[in-house]
């Protein structure tokens, strides 16, 4: 049940055309650029709660937009 729902995710995110490839290099950039300046900043335990809290809230926004679209299905 869980790898079908990741395998239909990742279909999803390949095929979709709401974001042009640009959009979605920039944001991994940018990531990456954050975690690299936090952990220069506070160290590696403050980067994993940061990391942690940030992948949490973004978990939490993407199911409430599934459950609110009916997994992508209405507007």
């Amino acid at each position: 049940m869980i790898i079908k729902e990741i395998k239909e995710e990742i279909n999803f995110i390949k095929k979709h055309t709401l974001q042009p490839v640009w959009w979605k290099i920039t944001k991994i950039f940018v990531l990456l650029g954050s975690l690299i300046i936090i952990f220069y900043i506070f160290g590696i335990l403050k980067t994993i709660i940061w990391f942690s809290i940030v992948l949490a809230l973004g978990v939490i926004i993407h199911f409430m937009y599934r459950i609110k679209t009916h997994t992508y299905t209405k507007s």
